[in-house]
């Protein structure tokens, strides 16, 4: 017999889909997982229990079926109404009109049975019980065997995923007592999940304080003006180009380095004072607004290669910390 089918390499794509689900939302996971065990009946399954042995999974009869048997069907069915095909039988044959229906009736039949004798013999190397039902399973249509592997595959892929994540799932046709178990698995991973929950959400709290007020508060600052940081260190980065670009005599002029922040900046600060500014603003207020966005530029600008770089992953790791905060919070 070929070597079992790897269901996890046929169905890599959806096998990863379905992990990320179960690591990002457990219920959702869970939910999805008993809807699949709720359309996978029991009258299938037994069938499929059936079709088993030792060395042979109701997957790889079904899996091999789909790859290899069903194909070279379709091949055999097209046969019969093929034009030179049937004109290459007449000939070969010598055949008259009206027994050329019957004879490629009879030469498609014949080769259907031997290709399917052929495959129950590679699964199943000696006359069994399971070897009999498989045979009588393979004769439903095409369209039915798609659906029951189908079911049997997604079965397959969430009790898996939910074993290897540790996620208790209800199987609606299981029997009374283990589904009273799984119940009872399902309720202490949930009351679980909700501390661990609330343990992450105090944490993260904790850690969005801090990195706001590291570097004197500078990553605040940055969000309570609502600007984008990268905005700003891309301006930044222009500034760094131009005074890199100076001679060395110049680049160490502070006064030549603040006229080249002042023309980096400038349409910068005017959008920000502007999008500020309510009605007619005194000289005053806007003077002060200005200093305000000045200053604070210039705590940017001024920090060190390091000290910028790390403002970036802060920045990043709040804004994943509060994308995860929202989304446990949607889930309580």
């Amino acid at each position: 017999m070929n070597a079992p089918l790897n269901i996890d390499q046929r169905e890599l794509a959806v096998k990863q889909q379905l992990t990320d689900i179960a690591l990002t939302d457990r219920e959702q996971f869970r939910t999805q997982a008993q809807t699949a065990l709720l359309h996978f009946a029991r009258r299938d399954r037994n069938t499929l229990t059936r079709i088993e042995t030792k060395a042979t999974t109701a997957y790889d009869v079904l899996g091999t079926w789909s790859d290899q048997l069903r194909p070279l069907r379709a091949q055999l069915e097209a046969r019969r109404s093929e034009p030179a095909f049937r004109a290459a039988i007449k000939k070969q044959l010598v055949l008259m009109d009206n027994e050329l229906d019957s004879k490629v009736q009879e030469l498609i039949d014949d080769r259907l049975f031997e290709v399917q004798i052929a495959f129950l013999d590679d699964l199943y190397p000696t006359n069994s019980e399971a070897r009999s039902h498989a045979k009588n399973l393979l004769s439903r249509p095409d369209l039915e065997l798609n659906e029951l592997l189908a079911r049997l595959t997604e079965c397959i892929l969430y009790m898996t995923i939910a074993d290897n994540n540790g996620i208790s799932v209800v199987d609606p046709h299981s029997r009374l007592f283990r589904r009273i178990g799984s119940r009872q698995r399902v309720r202490r991973e949930r009351r679980a999940t909700k501390r661990l929950q609330r343990e992450r959400l105090s944490y993260i709290a904790r850690r969005e304080k801090e990195l706001m007020n590291l570097n004197g508060g500078l990553l605040r600052a940055i969000s309570d003006n609502g600007w984008d940081l990268v905005t700003v260190i891309s301006l930044r980065n222009t500034y760094d180009k131009r005074v890199n670009a100076l001679p060395k005599k110049d680049s160490a002029s502070a006064l030549k380095r603040l006229a080249i922040f002042e023309k980096v900046t400038q349409q910068f600060r005017d959008d920000y004072v502007q999008h500020m500014s309510t009605g007619k603003m005194s000289l005053e207020l806007t003077r002060k607004l200005t200093t305000e966005v000045d200053s604070l530029l210039l705590r940017i600008f001024d920090l060190s290669m390091v000290q910028k770089n790390q403002l970036l992953i802060q920045s990043r790791e709040h804004r994943e910390l509060t994308t995860e905060r929202q989304t446990l919070l949607a889930r309580k």
